[in-house]
């Protein structure tokens, strides 16, 4: 009989770990907004890893710049990653270029993707403005992201109707190389939204990290010794998002007994904890 209980009893745990998978939105499909430096990057990372990724900006001036800052970047990969095997790399650059398409009309391409990464001009009425109209036509399950590093994502979620599949999503520069990944949860952010980013981010090959409603811009830390202790979180970040300076030290800064109480956060938004 307990042996029964206890087949039971895992087989129920199996079907609620398989329901609650269920519910996450497996992204692959991804409109990237804004053909700058970060968009850029997005998309080939996205691309690379085996997503759909559309490209989108004002002209195709700017789409042609960025896919030849792309294409530079992949083949800058390659070299290193197949440097024993230059026709691997080759094909390496073409297909994951072949997973990138480009258009000027946000609203004609978000009816079909499952996440909408936006990486344009920092300025709130902007982004608002953008995400509004998107907001008309995209898909029902379509999650809207913010690659911001210095605007409340709350704010940029509520000029939408989708608050609960809206999130932050800071990546840092250069994104092929930097591993970290900010997953900013607002108050309305489903478990859904949020699980199905930090799977998406690692999907990426990038190590995320989950912020409550404020992130940490830029990784300008400094240490207010008010209490949360977080030196352990903090070290990841950093390891993650600034490894030359950081691998240059002998000891990690927050290894150190001084620390061990320490609170951490930017000088724009001092104190805010990571989980």
């Amino acid at each position: 009989m307990a042996f029964v209980t206890r087949q039971f009893v895992r087989a129920m745990s199996s079907s609620s770990a398989a329901s609650a998978a269920a519910k996450k939105i497996m992204v692959k499909h991804v409109t990237v907004i804004g053909g700058g430096l970060m968009g850029a990057g997005i998309a080939q990372v996205a691309a690379a890893t085996g997503h759909t990724v559309v490209l989108v900006d004002q002209t195709e001036d700017i789409l042609a710049k960025s896919r030849k800052g792309i294409e530079e970047s992949l083949r800058r990969v390659a070299k290193k990653k197949f440097a024993e095997n230059p026709k691997a790399g080759d094909e390496f650059v073409d297909k994951t270029l072949s997973s990138i398409s480009t258009s000027t009309d946000a609203a004609s391409v978000v009816h079909s993707t499952d996440l909408v990464v936006e990486a344009i001009v920092e300025n709130l009425k902007v982004k608002t403005e953008l995400f509004t109209r998107l907001d008309k036509f995209a898909a029902e399950h379509t999650i809207f992201a913010s690659n911001t590093s210095s605007l409340q994502i709350t704010s940029i979620a509520n000029a939408t109707t989708r608050q609960d599949r809206f999130a932050g999503l800071h990546f840092f520069n250069p994104v092929p190389l930097m591993k970290l990944v900010e997953v900013i949860k607002t108050p309305m952010t489903s478990q859904k939204t949020f699980e199905s980013l930090i799977d998406f981010s690692r999907s990426l090959g990038k190590h995320p990290v989950s912020c409550k409603v404020v992130m940490v811009p830029w990784v300008d830390f400094f240490l207010t010794g008010d209490g949360a202790r977080v030196p352990r979180a903090c070290d990841r970040l950093c390891r993650a998002s600034c490894p030359p300076f950081w691998f240059a030290c002998q000891e990690s800064p927050l290894s150190t007994p001084e620390a061990s109480g320490g609170r951490f956060g930017s000088r724009q938004h001092p104190g805010h904890p990571l989980e």
